[in-house]
């Protein structure tokens, strides 16, 4: 069920942001903005996805390493979002300032959306 929150909150952030940045910033390459908050959505999804089903897999048989998978999971979210940043930046792709604000927003969404499924799991415990 989580999962499917999970896509229902990014389908609802794909479109508000594109809504959002075409009202704020008219005349950017349409093509290029959508394709990057479809392929955000995506990695997004699967990597919030992946961490969900281990998260539980951990919760059943070993529980006491769930802290750690908790941080790991966070710090390599962190890490891969910033090098997305990064390597968009040096392959030379235009707005920048865009790419970045999508995938703050959607690091931000996935990060309280797992947050509260971490503390709903604990609870059950």
């Amino acid at each position: 069920m989580s999962v499917f929150f999970l896509a229902l909150m990014y389908v609802i952030i794909g479109p508000l942001l594109f809504f959002i940045e075409s009202k704020w910033m008219p005349g950017f390459n349409v093509a290029e903005v959508v394709s990057c908050i479809w392929g955000m959505g995506v990695v997004f999804f699967i990597f919030s996805w992946a961490e969900l089903v281990l998260t539980e897999r951990y919760r059943r048989t070993q529980p006491g390493a769930l802290t750690g998978l908790y941080l790991a999971f966070k710090g390599l979210r962190f890490f891969l979002a910033f090098m997305a940043v990064v390597v968009y930046g040096v392959l030379g792709g235009s707005s920048i300032l865009l790419f970045s604000i999508n995938i703050v927003v959607f690091y931000l969404a996935t990060m309280v959306f797992m947050t509260i499924q971490t503390v709903r799991g604990e609870q059950k415990q």
